[in-house]
């Protein structure tokens, strides 16, 4: 019978604690999610802030287009036909 009784007092002490993370698991989650939120609209900022950067980096540089090799080649003969 002692074995009951000794069965019977760890499952008391392990429903308490279970109670106990059953009471305390929603405020957890509550103050989680105030963080998460905080947390989405910073990056939501940054992300806007990060596409107006871009947007000024490509208005400042501005690629200058390659010549095509028909176009290489023109201006090579332009040269040799203006030095004869």
């Amino acid at each position: 019978m002692e074995i009951f009784a000794g069965f019977a007092v760890i499952l008391w002490i392990a429903g308490f604690f279970l109670t106990i993370l059953w009471l305390i698991t929603p405020f957890i989650i509550f103050s989680m999610k105030g963080k998460i939120d905080q947390t989405y609209t910073l990056i939501e900022s940054i992300n806007a802030r990060l596409a107006n950067i871009e947007q000024e980096i490509k208005q400042i540089k501005q690629p200058e287009p390659k010549p095509s090799e028909s176009q290489v080649n023109e201006h090579y003969l332009e040269i040799n036909t203006d030095q004869n």
